[in-house]
C-alpha cells in the first residue's frame, strides 16, 4: 500500500532548486492560490467552494480544499498560456516559449483524497480536441490519458493503488518519447509516446478538481503543485526518492 506523509518540515528558503528557472507554477496553499515561480502567475481562479484550509494540512500550515462536488481551480491568462503549454513542441507554437517545452516536462503535487473520486486535474477541450484528464478511481487504480486525436496516449494502472484517508505524491513527466507516472516515487504506469498534447492551451481552462458538470470526482486535500516546463526531473521507470516538502522557492 502507498502512503507518504511529510512528517519533518524543511525551510524552503535554505534549499535551492537546480531548475527553479524551469518552474512554471508552484503554489504551496498558505492561505492562498497564489502561484510562487518567478513567472508570478497570480491566483487561481476558484470554482463553486474551492478554498484552503488549516485543520488538516498536508505540508505547512494550510493546503487546498476540495468538496468532491464542483470544486477545482484553475490558472488562465494571455500572459500565461503560453508558458504552461507543457506538451507541445516549440514548432508546433505561433509564438516562442520561455522555458522551451520540447515535449518534457514534469508536474507534481501532494493529495490526500476523503472520498472515492475521479476527476485530480485536466485540460477541458471536450472530446477529440487537445487535452488530458488525471484520474483516480473508488477501485483504487488511477488513468492518466490524452484525448489529442494525432498524439494520443493512455496510462491505466492496476488497482488497489489508493486510498482515501491517505497521503501521496502524485507526478508524471516526460522526457519526450515516454511518458511516466508516480506515486509516492514508484513508477504505476508508462507508454511511449510523442504526446505534444497541451497540458495547458490558450483559451481553455486547465482544472485540478473537476470540470464543471462532472458529478464524480475528488475530494480531499490538495498542496504543494509544481509544474516544470522543458525538464523532465525523474524520467525513471525505477522510480525516485519524493523530495522533502515544502519545495524549494529559489
Amino acid at each position: 500500500m502507498f502512503g507518504y506523509q511529510c512528517d519533518v518540515l524543511i525551510d524552503s528558503t535554505a534549499v535551492t532548486d537546480p531548475y527553479f528557472s524551469n518552474v512554471v507554477l508552484l503554489c504551496g496553499f498558505e492561505g492562498n492560490f497564489t502561484d510562487q515561480s518567478i513567472f508570478l502567475q497570480g491566483d487561481a481562479t476558484l470554482v463553486d467552494g474551492a478554498t484552503t484550509g488549516s485543520s488538516n494540512p498536508l505540508t505547512g500550515t494550510q493546503s487546498a480544499v476540495l468538496d468532491g462536488t464542483l470544486d477545482a481551480f484553475y490558472w488562465h491568462a494571455p500572459t500565461i498560456e503560453n508558458r504552461l503549454q507543457l506538451f507541445y513542441p516549440t514548432s508546433d507554437l505561433s509564438t516562442s516559449i520561455s522555458p522551451s517545452p520540447n515535449g518534457i516536462w514534469t508536474f507534481e503535487f501532494q493529495w490526500r483524497p476523503t472520498a472515492a473520486g475521479e476527476i485530480l486535474g485536466g485540460l477541458w477541450t471536450g472530446i477529440g480536441g487537445r487535452s488530458w484528464f488525471l484520474s483516480a478511481y473508488g477501485d483504487g487504480h488511477f488513468r492518466f490519458f490524452s484525448l489529442d486525436v494525432a498524439t494520443a496516449f493512455d496510462i491505466t494502472t492496476s488497482v488497489g493503488l489508493w486510498s482515501a484517508g491517505n497521503t501521496y505524491m502524485v507526478g508524471a513527466d516526460s522526457d519526450g518519447s515516454v511518458v511516466r507516472l508516480y506515486l509516492d516515487g514508484a513508477m504505476i504506469g508508462t507508454v511511449v509516446s510523442t504526446a505534444y498534447t497541451s497540458i495547458v492551451e490558450p483559451a481553455l481552462g486547465r482544472a485540478f478538481g473537476p470540470n464543471t458538470g462532472f458529478d464524480s470526482v475528488g475530494a480531499g486535500e490538495w498542496d504543494e503543485l509544481r509544474v516544470t516546463n522543458g525538464i523532465c526531473r525523474y524520467g525513471s521507470s525505477a522510480g525516485y526518492t519524493p523530495g522533502p516538502l515544502p519545495w524549494p522557492r529559489s
